[in-house]
Protein backbone atom coordinates (compact mmCIF):
# COMPACT_ATOMS: atom_id res chain seq x y z
CA UNK A 1 0.00 0.00 0.00
CA UNK A 2 2.87 2.38 0.73
CA UNK A 3 4.12 2.01 -2.82
CA UNK A 4 0.74 3.17 -4.10
CA UNK A 5 0.76 6.10 -1.69
CA UNK A 6 4.24 6.95 -2.97
CA UNK A 7 2.80 7.01 -6.50
CA UNK A 8 0.28 9.61 -5.32
CA UNK A 9 -2.84 7.46 -5.55
CA UNK A 10 -5.87 8.33 -3.42
CA UNK A 11 -7.93 5.85 -1.42
CA UNK A 12 -10.34 5.12 -4.26
CA UNK A 13 -7.54 4.44 -6.76
CA UNK A 14 -5.65 2.29 -4.25
CA UNK A 15 -8.82 0.32 -3.59
CA UNK A 16 -9.29 -0.30 -7.31
CA UNK A 17 -5.65 -1.31 -7.73
CA UNK A 18 -5.82 -3.79 -4.84
CA UNK A 19 -9.41 -4.91 -5.49
CA UNK A 20 -10.56 -3.91 -2.00
CA UNK A 21 -13.09 -1.40 -0.70
CA UNK A 22 -12.10 2.25 -0.16
CA UNK A 23 -13.09 1.90 3.50
CA UNK A 24 -10.51 -0.87 3.89
CA UNK A 25 -7.86 1.43 2.45
CA UNK A 26 -8.90 4.13 4.91
CA UNK A 27 -8.47 1.73 7.82
CA UNK A 28 -5.05 0.60 6.62
CA UNK A 29 -3.97 4.21 6.14
CA UNK A 30 -5.11 5.01 9.68
CA UNK A 31 -2.99 2.12 10.97
CA UNK A 32 0.02 3.30 8.96
CA UNK A 33 -0.29 6.78 10.44
CA UNK A 34 -0.62 5.34 13.95
CA UNK A 35 2.33 2.95 13.58
CA UNK A 36 4.67 5.50 12.06
CA UNK A 37 3.53 8.57 13.98
CA UNK A 38 3.48 10.43 10.68
CA UNK A 39 0.62 12.77 9.76
CA UNK A 40 -0.41 13.25 6.18
CA UNK A 41 -0.09 11.22 2.99
CA UNK A 42 2.64 13.41 1.56
CA UNK A 43 4.82 13.05 4.65
CA UNK A 44 4.15 9.31 4.76
CA UNK A 45 5.13 8.93 1.10
CA UNK A 46 8.33 10.92 1.61
CA UNK A 47 9.28 8.95 4.72
CA UNK A 48 8.60 5.70 2.90
CA UNK A 49 10.75 6.68 -0.07
CA UNK A 50 13.55 7.67 2.29
CA UNK A 51 13.25 4.43 4.26
CA UNK A 52 12.06 6.21 7.40
CA UNK A 53 9.05 3.96 8.01
CA UNK A 54 9.32 0.81 10.03
CA UNK A 55 9.84 -2.48 8.23
CA UNK A 56 7.01 -3.89 10.33
CA UNK A 57 4.49 -1.37 9.00
CA UNK A 58 5.53 -2.11 5.42
CA UNK A 59 5.17 -5.88 5.97
CA UNK A 60 1.87 -5.73 7.84
CA UNK A 61 0.17 -3.55 5.27
CA UNK A 62 1.73 -5.30 2.28
CA UNK A 63 0.52 -8.66 3.58
CA UNK A 64 -2.93 -7.28 4.35
CA UNK A 65 -3.25 -5.95 0.82
CA UNK A 66 -2.21 -9.23 -0.81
Amino acid sequence: MLVLVERGLGNRAIAQELDIKPGTVKIHMKHLFEKTGIRGRHSLALASMMGDTTDESRQVHSAAAA
